[in-house]
Order: C-alpha cells, then sequence, then structure tokens
C-alpha cells in the first residue's frame, strides 16, 4: 500500500511559499527560512505533489533547483498573457517560445495549467496576487448635492489670503486594504470593484441604523444635533420632543455615528488606488477560487488640514469584505 503522507494545511501553505521561492532562484535554505518552515517538512509537501528537485552545481556552491523550473517559468508566461491580456493559448505560447504540449504537461498547485473545452483551451490555474488597495471618496450632507468642505471659526485680524489656506479642510472617507486578493490586474482591479465595494460601504454605513439613548447623544453631539435633524426632515419635530423628553431613543446610521450625524457617502465621487510595490502573488488551482474571499479593510473618516491630519474614529474601524474571485474572471469574459 502506499504511503499516505500527512502535513497540516499551514505548513503546507508555507511549503507552497517555499516552492514559488524556489521557482523564483531563491536558495532552498533560504526559502524555507523566509517561509518560516523546514526542509523535511518542504521535501515532503513536495513528494505529496510530485514535484521533483534535484541538486545543481553553481559557482558558489551547490544548490537545490526544481527539475522542471524552465517549463514552470514558460508555464506561468503562458498563464499571465491569457490571464491579464486575454490571449488565447496557441498565443501566449508564441509570445512564451513555448509549445502547447508542453504547458500542458506542467503542474502548478497540483493542477494541469491547460485544459481543451469546447474547441479552445482554458486555464485551470490562476495567479492569484495579495496587493495593498485602497478605495476613498468625499462625504456630503444628507439633502445636499455638494461634498462637504468645513471651514473653522475666522480670526478677526487674520490676513484675508492666510485666512483661505488654513481654514480649509478636505473631507473624505477611506477604505484600507493591507492585502487584498485577486486575480485581476491593478488597473483592472480598479475598474471591477470600485462600485461594488461602494455599495458595500453604502449598506453596512449609510443604510443601516444604530439605536441611540438620548444619554448617548448628549456624549458625542448636543441639543442642537436634535434641530439640525428636523430641519433637514430627517426625523419629525414630534420625535424630536419625544427624545428630549426621554419617550424615545433615536437612530443613525454607523457613518453618522463615525463622523457627524446627516452625513453620508458622496456617490459621485469615487476613487481607487494600488500599491503595486507591495504584491505578493502564487498560482493557485481553479477550483481553489469558488471558495467565497473575506479580506479586512480599514475604514476611516479623514479631515485634512492645512496645519495636520484628523481621523474619525482614531482607530480605524475593521470591516470584512466578501468577494469571490470567480466573479473576476466572469467579468473578464472568460468562460469559467
Amino acid at each position: 500500500m502506499p504511503v499516505v503522507i500527512k502535513v497540516r494545511d499551514d505548513a503546507v501553505e508555507r511549503a507552497k511559499e517555499v516552492i514559488a521561492l524556489l521557482e523564483q532562484g531563491v536558495p532552498f535554505s533560504d526559502a524555507c527560512e523566509r517561509a518560516h518552515t523546514t526542509p523535511g517538512t518542504v521535501k515532503k509537501v513536495m513528494k505529496s505533489l510530485k514535484i521533483r528537485t534535484r541538486i545543481k552545481k553553481t559557482r558558489h556552491g551547490r544548490k537545490r533547483v526544481i527539475t522542471d523550473a524552465k517549463k514552470i517559468e514558460k508555464a506561468q508566461c503562458v498563464v499571465r498573457l491569457m490571464q491579464y491580456k486575454g490571449l488565447s493559448a496557441t498565443q501566449a505560447c508564441k509570445e512564451c517560445h513555448t509549445k502547447i504540449g508542453t504547458i500542458r504537461a506542467v503542474m502548478l498547485d497540483n493542477c494541469r495549467t491547460l485544459r481543451r473545452f469546447r474547441g479552445r483551451y482554458q486555464l485551470q490555474v490562476y495567479e492569484v496576487n495579495k496587493v495593498a488597495a485602497v478605495f476613498y471618496g468625499r462625504l456630503r450632507n444628507r439633502g445636499s448635492d455638494i461634498a462637504i468642505t468645513h471651514t473653522s471659526p475666522i480670526v478677526a485680524d487674520m490676513p484675508r489670503s492666510k485666512a483661505r489656506r488654513d481654514d480649509y479642510a478636505s473631507v473624505m472617507w477611506q477604505y484600507d486594504f493591507d492585502a487584498f486578493m485577486t486575480t485581476l490586474s491593478p488597473e483592472d482591479l480598479c475598474d471591477f470593484y470600485m462600485q461594488p465595494v461602494f455599495d458595500y460601504l453604502w449598506d453596512n454605513l449609510v443604510e443601516a441604523r444604530e439605536s441611540k439613548t438620548l444619554e448617548d447623544w448628549f456624549t458625542k453631539f448636543d441639543s442642537k444635533g436634535l434641530d439640525y435633524m428636523v430641519n433637514q426632515k430627517m426625523i419629525s419635530k414630534e420625535d424630536a420632543e419625544d427624545i428630549v423628553a426621554g419617550r424615545k431613543s433615536y437612530s443613525v446610521s454607523p457613518i453618522e455615528e463615525l463622523f457627524r450625524v446627516g452625513t453620508i457617502l458622496d456617490k459621485n465621487d469615487l476613487h481607487c488606488g494600488i500599491d503595486d510595490r507591495k504584491v505578493t502573488s502564487q498560482f493557485i488551482c481553479k477550483r481553489t477560487l469558488r471558495e467565497q474571499r473575506l479580506d479586512v479593510g480599514k475604514f476611516q473618516v479623514l479631515v485634512l488640514r492645512k496645519g495636520g491630519r484628523y481621523a474619525y474614529p482614531a482607530v480605524p474601524k475593521k470591516i470584512p469584505y466578501p468577494h469571490g474571485l470567480l466573479e473576476e474572471r466572469k467579468w473578464r469574459r472568460e468562460d469559467v
């Protein structure tokens, strides 16, 4: 009977990191150290994945390399061209100076790279990147189409030109991800996710309501806030009187609780940014992409003045964002 090699899931993931580093030419011992694992564990995982290695002599000594490293490098080249540029398998192989037969035999993440279906080759493996991404935009008051611009009291003897500079404040919201998993290029990531991310924040920060007591209100605001809510027709005058009399609690949205009552996200001002200097990637079998991703972003309202930056809340609010990587491939018009 064949011997079954049992390795914990987290150890397998670390071993795969080592394999990815080996494919990039990193020495075996250094790769194990970077991934915080042991050579023995990596060899067990390699055996279970049927990945062969050999010892290669170099100018600096002996080095363990993956036997089919050149083929793997060509396969990764083909995957990237098909995934990001939409080339066919034939076109991608031509660009990478290889043949389809060679690429079909290559295994990445224990999956064959290509599969023929309905007369054409389809990817069975994708490069999944972890990128630093940020989504941001403006805030506005409920009932207003103009983004908020705050001004502080102007000192009477302050020169007019200086007052204009020092008084102005840019108010924005920011949803920041240290690691956002995606199969898309940075440009496509922003095009695809900007509106869904905003809609998700709108549902969870603007439409959602939290019931508060009068004591909560006076801790964060003051009684004039109720007058503001009545003037903005957020509540009726009768409701305001009941709140003051203690006969009724009031409800606010999470964004109002974080920053100011009457505040909502501006639907007409959305932006996205990617820090492509902090990208880590690995090749993952397509069947794994069916699993729902849950990446955690940090949300804050930022008030940017000439004299400094102010954040609400001071410690960012962590908001998990669920998304499916297969939806990205469907958006790219691939037959998955």
